[in-house]
């Protein structure tokens, strides 16, 4: 549809019309949103001197990407800021919204393109209905404040009120680009780690996989159309981390021998990362066979963490801890002080076994005995980490075992016995989980915090709480619908965990509204699953 041949409007549009043209464009935009452009961001404000009010159109979390704006200045001449063109000022919010995507460049139409969630549809049945009772959104003007609630204010001498933000939203100014995601910023880390090398070194494998390519060829596309030109850099280098971190996953797993280890890596947090899985290789030359080591990395990839136990406190899959208070957790903070001992930098492997023994005396006498799977097993794993290749069995939010890494064998000998839940609840994994699992729609707190711990968020002890309230944060930051079921239940735990300080009183309706949200938009992936059959 083009606009430059429709009926220009009136040059001088009286108050109401004004009015009326900002609940219009504002609508126009909410449309958009429900019809193909769901990741798209409607936002109306007052210019600084206050005289005028504005809309802008922007890509969820990218004020500074806005490719439509109206101000109250231009009446009902709705493209006057746009594209230059003219439409009837009684034109509807559909055919306005129509007009305006006509000259939208493509990456931008790309970048807001696809279906809304079910949480900001849920904010766009709240927003049009105020609109519909005669009020004008406005998220800021000058001298705002708190960012938490946006102003409905009324042309007609009524009472204001607030309504809350959309998901996503973000304070102009404190935008966020593709390099802020945590893929990016957790390469960027790993970046900075092995730059210090002289250089690296990457096999093929990793970049003859297409199923591993694809995905982070996907990233790298849009993560360059996102990016101003003196930043493209960062993603450069960043991709390059990236690409290592896989290989370093992949290469010499699926393939043949590898080449003898002649030098130490060159990245410090690796090298001691060797140490601490060399000294269990001591230990298991003494005789201790059923030492065990649980190693992954954290929510975003940054840090690489290690836990060592007996193989009694290990579940069947051969690494997850029963138990995480019966393990001697190693974490990159410690540096060269292992374990948290401040005598141990500057100690070989053979040195830290015999503290180990000394230190931890239970979990050394219940590693005595022969397991010759996981001791041969270990011996291998342990040359790929004098590569540098450390091993993980966990990684993301969702803890998921990585594809092409050889798992660690069973426990040999180890006695079943019951699984505590960690949490004082039956676990439901998100498998199983059922609309019936749910607490009722509207319910309150008291019903809700149940549900919140049917989903072990700690991991057994494998995620910190820094990590769960990483995980919360980013979730709610980018958006409910945008994310996966584990951030989802990450989200509910997390915040039951924070309300339940309050035990002597109510916890804060923020807290049990962001609990709410997260159920909510469970419910809504259930019901949308049981209504396909699947």
């Amino acid at each position: 549809m083009s606009s430059g041949n429709n009926e220009i409007d009136s040059p001088s549009p009286t108050e109401n019309e004004v009015a009326e043209a900002c609940r219009k464009v504002f609508l126009a935009g909410c449309w958009l949103i429900r019809n193909g452009f769901g990741r798209m961001a409607v936002l109306p404000y007052a210019t600084p001197s206050g005289c005028h009010w504005r809309c802008e159109y922007h890509p969820v979390g990218r004020p500074d990407r806005a490719f439509f704006r109206y101000s109250t200045g231009s009446g009902t001449r709705y493209l006057a800021s746009h594209c230059g063109g003219s439409i009837r000022k009684d034109v509807s919010p559909r055919k306005l919204a129509e007009s305006i995507m006509v000259s939208v460049p493509e990456s931008l139409i790309e970048a807001c393109s696809g279906e809304a969630s079910a949480e900001t549809l849920r904010w766009l049945d709240q927003a049009e209905a105020h609109v519909a009772s005669g009020y004008i959104p406005e998220a800021f003007h000058e001298y705002t404040e708190d960012h938490s609630r946006w102003i409905l204010f009324r042309t007609d001498g009524g009472n204001n009120s607030l309504m809350a933000p959309p998901p996503g939203y973000v304070v102009p100014g404190e935008e966020l680009n593709v390099m802020s995601e945590e893929f990016w910023s957790a390469a960027e880390k790993r970046w900075n780690s092995i730059s210090r090398s002289k250089q690296i070194g990457l096999g093929t494998g990793v970049l003859c996989d297409d199923d591993s390519c694809s995905d982070l060829a996907e990233r790298v596309r849009h993560a360059f159309a996102d990016v101003s030109g003196f930043e493209a850099i960062r993603v450069l280098r960043a991709t390059v981390a990236a690409i290592h971190a896989q290989a370093q996953k992949t290469d010499g797993v699926r393939g043949g021998p590898l080449p003898v280890s002649t030098a130490p890596p060159d990245d410090p947090a690796v090298r001691r990362a060797g140490r601490l899985l060399s000294m269990v290789h001591e230990l298991h030359k003494t005789g201790r066979q059923r030492l065990r080591v649980c190693a992954g990395h954290s929510h975003d990839g940054s840090e690489w963490r290690c836990a060592v136990t007996f193989s009694d406190n290990v579940l069947p899959d051969g690494w997850t801890p029963r138990e995480f208070s019966l393990c001697a957790d190693y974490a990159p903070e410690d540096g060269t002080g292992f374990f948290g001992w401040k005598d141990s930098a500057g100690k070989d492997a053979r040195a830290l076994a015999a503290l180990f023994v000394e230190r931890f005396p239970e979990i050394a006498a219940a590693a005595v005995g022969r397991d010759w799977a996981y001791a041969g097993w270990f011996a291998e794993m342990l040359g790929r980490a004098e590569h540098g290749r450390l091993p993980s069995f966990y990684e993301g939010v969702g803890m998921s075992f990585p594809d092409g890494v050889e798992p660690p064998p069973p426990p040999c000998g180890s006695e079943a016995r019951l699984i505590e839940s960690g949490t004082g609840f039956d676990l439901i994994s998100n498998e199983d989980l059922t609309l019936a699992d749910l607490p009722p729609r509207g319910a309150g707190y008291e019903a809700l915090w149940p549900f919140c711990l049917t989903y072990n968020g700690h991991a057994n002890g494998l995620r910190r709480i820094a990590d769960c309230r990483a995980i919360a944060d980013a979730a709610e930051r980018k958006g409910l619908g945008r994310c996966s079921m584990d951030e989802l239940r990450v989200t509910a735990f997390y915040r039951q965990r924070q309300a339940k300080q309050y035990d002597q009183e109510p916890p804060p309706a923020s807290l049990v509204e962001a609990i709410s949200n997260a159920v909510e938009e469970i419910r809504d992936r259930l019901s949308l699953t049981e209504r396909k059959g699947l």
